[in-house]
């Protein structure tokens, strides 16, 4: 009986010590840098979050992650408010990128009854991925945000109500 129980021990000790490292090694992947990463294909990632007043992400809040090319994107939230129509917005238009209240409609869509909403389609991302900021100010990089679908007038690009604390923001520009 002793024998069984020692062997047991040895054993459990040496699962211990080889699984502990494993558990212990830092995440390298996106998730890990929170921003805009790039694997090791030409598909980026771009998380967005909720925030606080003080513009800190909010623990435990409302996320998503938009993966994209320059053509097409796929974006997927989590956390956000049941049942509620949201529209995943570029911060700008045109000429008046970082303006406000100018933005340009995406893509729109409802959030299910668990609060996780899917919007995929095109969009000519490559335009921010040239040169990782704006085409026409090379001072003002690209922002991306989960809007209520309520606050923004897609047909005149621009935002008409401002309630941050319903909306997810990126963790870093394009």
């Amino acid at each position: 009986m002793n024998k069984k129980i020692l062997l047991f021990v040895a054993t459990l000790t040496l699962i211990s010590v080889t699984a502990v490292p494993v558990f212990a090694v830092k995440p390298n992947g996106p998730s890990a840098e929170n921003g805009l990463t790039k694997g090791n294909s030409e598909i980026n990632h771009l998380y967005l979050y909720e925030k606080d007043q003080q513009w800190n992400v909010v623990e435990k809040g409302a996320w998503g992650k938009l993966t994209f090319d320059e053509t097409s994107f796929n974006f997927n939230g989590h956390k956000l408010a049941k049942n509620t129509e949201y529209a995943l917005i570029w911060y700008g238009y045109e000429e008046n990128n970082d303006v406000w209240p100018y933005a340009t409609c995406i893509a729109q869509g409802s959030t299910n009854k668990g609060g996780n909403i899917h919007l995929s389609g095109e969009y000519p991302f490559g335009d921010f991925l040239e040169n990782g900021v704006s085409d026409t100010d090379d001072s003002v990089n690209e922002k991306i945000w989960l809007v209520l679908a309520s606050d923004i007038d897609c047909d005149s690009n621009m935002m008409i109500a401002w309630q941050p604390a319903e909306y997810l923001f990126e963790y870093n520009v394009i």
